[in-house]
């Protein structure tokens, strides 16, 4: 018995003295940290940036495309023809085909002004997800905090019962050694302060696993940071009624606010879809400038060679076309697809 309550006396004596300096902490600075370290609202604000660039009326399709082409033609022709002039010719060529192609989308079941409506719906979505981020965070670090502050607490109160029992344990010495005490009775009380002890360590343990979770809601990383709570428990009641609850809720409920754009996201969707069902016309126009040049030598029926003088030939094309698509058939995907 005597080494036991060594032990718990020693284990009590280096827990009383930790070897990293605490930091005070209160529940805003709690907060603060938490919403500064947080990778969630990090990642929110670079969706919403995405979001933010492409919403454009390029992205949805308005303007046309214009895209321009370069092509390089190198060729080699050998011809054998018995009933030809030159029954023997061979031939090489080279040439270069610069153009310019534009295409513009005049009607496709209004696609792109549903598209439009995607792009706004998707960055107003981003913004709602950066608010529900930083809700999602705040409330993380207030549970933490609290409950770090209850163990505290808790540490706080056993803290008291062990003095109690430590000082009993002296009264029960004093009564043993003036005779009103017996043995008995001195071994239940020191029996009662090994229990104490026990559960004070016990508690300071479940101090230190609330101390990490709130560490890890703040998303601070250093093992060697350690934070004293400076909060207090006595928070007053406030009294909520129904009605002005649900109409805040209504209000001010990022969540609910998420689910009817994703509702109207969803139809917009559905809506482009559907687009699919209108026929498709565009105008395309092309402009395209080839030029080429070729030569070679060939041999004649009576074994005369001749050579082939090097030739340039120079071609300008230029169209502007319209196009129509509409599909008849695709075996229900459209159907399946809305």
């Amino acid at each position: 018995m005597t080494a036991y309550r060594l032990i718990i006396l020693l284990t009590l004596c280096i827990g009383a003295f930790p070897s990293v300096a605490q930091q005070p902490l209160s529940l805003s600075d709690a907060i603060q940290i938490g919403l500064e370290n947080s990778y969630q609202i990090r990642i929110a604000e670079t969706n919403r940036e995405i979001a933010e660039n492409s919403n454009d009326w390029a992205v949805a399709g308005r303007y046309p495309a214009i895209s321009l082409t370069l092509n390089n033609q190198n060729g080699y022709r050998n011809i054998n023809n018995p009933i030809s002039f030159i029954p023997e010719l061979y031939s090489f060529s080279t040439g270069f085909t610069p153009g310019a192609n534009a295409s513009l989308t005049l009607f496709d079941g209004y696609r792109v002004r549903y598209n439009k409506e995607r792009l706004e719906q998707e960055a107003l979505q981003s913004e709602q997800q950066i608010a529900l981020a930083v809700e999602s965070t705040i409330q993380q670090v207030i549970n933490a905090y609290y409950q770090a502050l209850v163990q505290q607490e808790q540490v706080d109160v056993l803290e008291e019962v062990l003095e109690l029992s430590r000082d009993r344990i002296a009264y029960q010495k004093a009564q043993q050694e003036f005779g009103q005490a017996g043995t008995f009775d001195f071994l239940q009380t020191q029996d009662a302060y090994l229990n104490d002890s026990t559960n004070y360590l016990l508690q300071k343990n479940n101090l230190d696993v609330a101390l990490r979770t709130l560490k890890q809601a703040m998303g601070v990383d250093d093992p060697t940071v350690s934070f004293r709570l400076t909060g207090e428990l006595d928070i007053p009641a406030a009294r909520y009624e129904l009605g002005g609850l649900r109409q805040k809720m209504l209000a001010a409920n990022k969540q609910l606010q998420d689910a009817y754009i994703t509702r109207e996201l969803a139809q917009t969707n559905r809506d482009i879809t559907q687009a699919n069902r209108y026929p498709r016309v565009a105008l395309n126009t092309t402009a395209n400038y080839d030029w080429s040049i070729s030569s070679g030598q060939g041999t004649t029926s009576n074994g005369e060679i001749r050579e082939i003088q090097a030739l340039a030939s120079r071609t300008v094309n230029v169209g502007l076309n319209f196009s129509v698509n509409y599909t008849l058939f695709d075996w229900g995907v459209r159907n399946i697809n809305e």
